[in-house]
């Protein structure tokens, strides 16, 4: 009997870790979406746009936490090339960074391509003021990055920027997961 009971134990963590581990897929416009949050928390996501300007077409998914939290993945198409030379965009990061001593600001790498990613960076509200006592966290990286035959310099016409809090550990779980498993492909 007890080994019924420890073998119903084991397929139910089973079942649940199966069940946390589920890739999610959206469309946003032109662009396939995949990610997997690693968790069972009730969230819902959502695909925006397209939001068109005069220089770029842009697409939003947010993946909402029940009002608990929420974060953004904003992929916008520029209609020319533009520089997207990580090393400009991490200094440039760096100097959002405040006296957080968990705060960081590293070249990385997402779904092979390579990224600026950020923790501990300022929160804004809606009127981009920073909000006291709350971080973010920022990654940032090009679909179709290529290097300029002009210089030392990438460019490139498809950005990705990928935005969330990043105050407690709950948080810095769900961004780490984001950050593994991301996955944005254009369709054809």
């Amino acid at each position: 009997m007890k080994l019924y009971a420890i073998l119903g134990i084991v397929l139910l963590l089973f079942a649940a870790s199966v069940a946390s581990a589920a890739v999610e897929k959206t469309s946003a416009g032109p662009f396939e979406v995949s990610f997997d949050l690693n968790t069972t928390e009730n969230h819902t996501v959502e695909a925006l746009g397209p939001a068109k300007s005069n220089t770029s077409t842009g697409y939003t998914v947010m993946i909402d936490f029940a009002g608990k939290s929420s974060l953004g993945i904003y992929i916008s198409e520029a209609n020319d090339m533009e520089d997207a030379t990580l090393a400009s965009l991490k200094k440039v990061m760096q100097a959002k960074l405040e006296d957080n001593p968990k705060a960081s600001v590293e070249i990385g790498s997402i779904d092979g391509k390579d990224a600026v990613i950020g923790f501990g960076l300022p929160l804004y509200d809606e009127q981009l003021e920073p909000i006291e006592d709350e971080s973010s966290f920022e990654y940032v990286y090009w679909l179709d990055s290529t290097k300029c035959d002009c210089g030392p310099v990438y460019v490139g016409k498809t950005q990705v920027r990928v935005v969330g809090p990043w105050i407690s550990e709950w948080d810095d779980a769900i961004a780490r997961s984001l950050l593994n498993s991301l996955k944005i492909t254009k369709k054809v």
